[in-house]
């Protein structure tokens, strides 16, 4: 199922109400943009993520505005997150069974099986993906979900400042 298949049934049965604050109304383009790096990752899951990246950076314009492949990852980390709120799944449930593969030694984390799989399953499989892709970029992924989660963080307060 592709990504506009599922934003459209999540938007029939999950309720704007129960996301989290949205104070600059960027959230939902937020989801979107990485809802097409997951469609990209699902057509061709082959290099790491990579294709994830570059259609991320193509939609996101991030690519167009200079700025170099780990900063497109780190955006699209931050995107993910929104994406499964909007999903709904639990990011850090995805983020974990992730971990679990790559610490098995997986030297490619599974394919992804488009007929099959729920959103949390073939996000499991992008985050492992990506893991790989850093190992291949002496990157610390690690660092870049501490960050993307602090950029949620911010993207997700309220006008009060409160969490």
């Amino acid at each position: 199922m592709d990504f506009i298949a599922r934003q459209e049934a999540v938007s029939r049965k999950y309720h704007s109400e129960d996301l989290p604050p949205d104070p600059d109304d960027m959230n939902d383009e937020r989801s979107c943009m990485a809802g097409q790096a997951v469609n990209a990752f699902e057509a061709d899951s082959s290099d790491f993520g990579a294709r994830a990246i570059e259609a991320f950076g193509e939609v996101s314009k991030t690519r167009s505005a200079g700025e170099d492949e780990r900063t497109i990852a780190a955006d699209l980390l931050c995107n993910l997150i929104h994406w499964a709120d909007r999903a709904p799944i639990c990011f850090d449930s995805a983020l974990m069974d992730a971990q679990r593969t790559y610490a098995e030694g997986v030297e490619n984390c599974p394919a992804v099986d488009t007929d099959g799989e729920s959103n949390e399953q073939v996000l499991s499989k992008l985050l492992c993906n990506l893991m790989h892709w850093c190992d291949e970029r002496a990157i610390d992924f690690n660092q870049m979900i501490f960050g993307a989660k602090i950029n949620y963080q911010e993207e997700t307060r309220d006008e009060e400042g409160d969490d």
